[in-house]
């Protein structure tokens, strides 16, 4: 990656993707593969201070479970692909940083106040989770399941069994 590219880019929001290509949508960026890997996001984009949020494609793409944000989180933290190619395991990220950039990351590129993190004077917005995804084994993290989300202090949407769902 080229020093030229770090100076241009201020901003980056990144999918973790399965193709061997990232595309930022809300920047003049677009970051290839590059030496046989994706461009990573710890030891190039981060290391350089540029503000990152991870997101994703959905509808509109080929990975296997789009909406499911532990599935970037997953890939993030093994770089697998959902078949298990190797995406540059040297580039792994914590799965703290992970979560951060899917939640304060989001929040720092999209300015909206009030929300990405969970402190007094925002939205409360907050969801249940049925398992503890810093504690399970790391190759588990796609499959994590909501059991509860809060927006504003207040339940929107509640598991109550595998066929039943409340809102």
């Amino acid at each position: 990656m080229s020093g030229k590219w770090i100076e241009v880019a201020t901003k980056a929001n990144l999918q973790n993707n399965e193709h061997g290509y990232q595309a930022s949508t809300n920047s003049p960026i677009v970051v290839t593969r590059t030496c046989g890997h994706i461009v990573s996001v710890n030891s190039k984009v981060l290391e350089a201070g540029i503000s990152v949020a991870f997101s994703s494609d959905a509808p509109a793409t080929a990975w296997a479970d789009p909406v499911n944000p532990f599935v970037g989180i997953q890939a993030a933290v093994t770089r697998r692909a959902y078949d298990g190619t190797d995406t540059g395991q040297h580039e792994r990220i914590s799965i703290e940083k992970a979560i951060e950039l899917y939640t304060k990351g989001a929040q720092e590129i999209t300015r909206i106040q009030g929300v990405g993190q969970l402190k007094p004077g925002y939205h409360a917005d907050f969801i249940v989770l049925e398992e503890d995804i810093l504690e399970i084994p790391e190759l588990e993290i796609g499959n994590t399941r909501v059991l509860e989300t809060f927006m504003a202090g207040q339940s929107v949407f509640r598991k109550v069994s595998e066929k039943t769902l409340v809102v």
